[in-house]
């Protein structure tokens, strides 16, 4: 990983962390603060991404996948729950999931590996999965109740 991928990470988190601490406070001016951080957000997601996107949208849309389900998943968790403590941790490990997946992105494999090296990646997928999954469930039961 090079330093310039380095400082786009550390970018993309501190948009991350400034959206969901925009929603955790629910202030006046929510969408007047959301908007403009979320455009940043997904542009600077595009630019980590690569500028090949065009070219092998199939194999790279299959891999961002994970993550805009867990956003979304985040997302709704802090619009929904009321309590203050689950909130601020969902934002801590929500930022930690984000910071491992895009500094394993380029290897991430899309089959089951059979390298043992690479076969850690995949389980810290399959758990990113697994917490992608629950926040998401957690989201459409409460809009459900809600």
């Amino acid at each position: 990983m090079t330093f310039a991928d380095k400082i786009k990470i550390f970018i993309l988190s501190l948009i991350f962390l400034g959206v969901c601490e925009a929603i955790y406070f629910e202030q006046q001016f929510f969408w007047i603060i959301v908007l403009p951080i979320s455009l940043a957000f997904f542009l600077v997601l595009i630019w980590i991404i690569g500028p090949d996107l065009i070219r092998r949208k199939s194999l790279k849309m299959t891999k961002i996948v994970m993550p805009l389900l867990m956003i979304i998943g985040i997302f709704f968790f802090l619009i929904l729950e009321p309590s203050k403590i689950l909130r601020q941790m969902i934002i801590l490990f929500g930022l930690v999931s984000l910071v491992l997946f895009l500094v394993y992105y380029r290897k991430i494999p899309l089959e089951r590996p059979k390298d043992p090296k690479n076969r850690s990646i995949f389980n810290l997928l399959i758990f990113l999965l697994t917490v992608t999954a629950f926040l998401d469930f957690w989201a459409i039961q409460c809009l459900f109740f809600f």
